[in-house]
């Protein structure tokens, strides 16, 4: 026979000759393994070296492990109708737990809204007053909404969104309680400014003059020159102002609105007035010589002319006419 891993053979039922030494040889000798992985024992028996793989703990079949699933932690419900603080308990097959406060919010009340109109392409900001706004979340201007800054319950701040053409839309505010509207904002257009008439007046103002232009209905205010000036609106086309007093030249004429700002640079002329002159004095000798407010003219004062005799009224260098009796 031959024996496992050497090359030796024998006849049936018996062993190699060989020693053991020379058979354990020749079975090192056929299997030689390659360098690296063999490691020897202290026996002189080589071994093919396996890595060790760790093995996965499987806690499912440890003593004591508990195979029920976990009964869920939370619970999602709709609140019933309510007012003012209550309290919430869940009840189970196992009890009714402790109870939690939960606090119904009402809807919000507007009162009031500041500015109530501005530029249709928005950016501006508006101030809204009322009460349960503290948890407001969203400010809608018609269909388009913003997000608002809370100050306290009763006051809220948000920037305009973008209007999708001039008119006005409804304000509605949305918290915690509910959502409420009522209010109005109106998106007006940027004004335009053609012609000022007259186009020009006296320096000292007060001149009454025409604005016409477009989208002028929300006039805020006027200025000549950069000086502001009295108004009054009188069309969305036509505003009457009056100059306010000035310098002489050209002058911008500057027209705000809800909307925005309209110039028309040099659209007024200021014009200087003529002095009133004073006639010049009379040369010395002639009766027009005295001046009304010389101190010799006083009551109980003789007058004299220049040039007279102030006791004979006749003149100082002619001599007396003889006399004949």
């Amino acid at each position: 026979m031959k024996h496992p891993g050497c090359p030796r053979t024998t006849s049936a039922g018996s062993f190699p000759r060989a020693s053991n030494s020379q058979c354990l040889q020749e079975v090192r000798h056929a299997y030689q393994p390659e360098p690296g992985i063999h490691r020897r024992r202290d026996d002189g028996d080589d071994h093919r070296h396996q890595p060790r793989q760790r093995k996965r703990r499987d806690v499912r079949h440890e003593p004591g492990h508990d195979h029920r699933q976990h009964p869920p932690t939370s619970v999602t419900c709709t609140s019933p109708a309510g007012a003012g603080e209550v309290n919430v308990t869940v009840t189970t097959p196992g009890g009714t737990s402790n109870p939690l406060p939960f606090y119904y919010i009402g809807a919000p009340f507007k009162a009031s809204l500041s500015p109530a109109s501005g530029p249709t392409a928005g950016g501006n900001t508006v101030t809204i007053n009322g009460t349960g706004l503290s948890t407001a979340t969203a400010v809608t201007f018609g269909a388009n909404s913003a997000t608002p800054t809370v100050i306290s319950d009763s006051q809220l701040t948000v920037t305009v969104p973008t209007g999708a053409a001039p008119g006005s839309v409804s304000v509605s505010v949305t918290t915690a309680g509910g959502t409420n509207n009522g209010l109005t904002y109106t998106y007006v257009d940027t004004p335009t400014l053609t012609t000022v008439s007259p186009n020009s007046g006296s320096t000292s103002g007060g001149t009454a003059v025409t604005l016409t232009g477009t989208s002028l209905a929300t006039t805020q205010s006027v200025t000549i020159g950069g000086v502001a000036a009295p108004f009054s609106v009188i069309s969305d086309t036509t505003v009457s102002v009056v100059t306010p007093p000035g310098t002489a030249g050209a002058a911008d004429v500057t027209i705000t609105t809800s909307g925005g700002s309209a110039t028309l640079v040099g659209g007024f002329t200021y014009v200087a007035q003529p002095r009133h002159l004073t006639p010049p004095h009379a040369e010395p000798g002639t009766s027009t010589g005295l001046r009304p407010d010389s101190p010799s003219k006083r009551p109980g004062k003789a007058h004299a002319l220049p040039g007279r005799c102030p006791h004979t009224s006749r003149a100082a260098d002619r001599p007396p006419r003889p006399r004949f009796w």
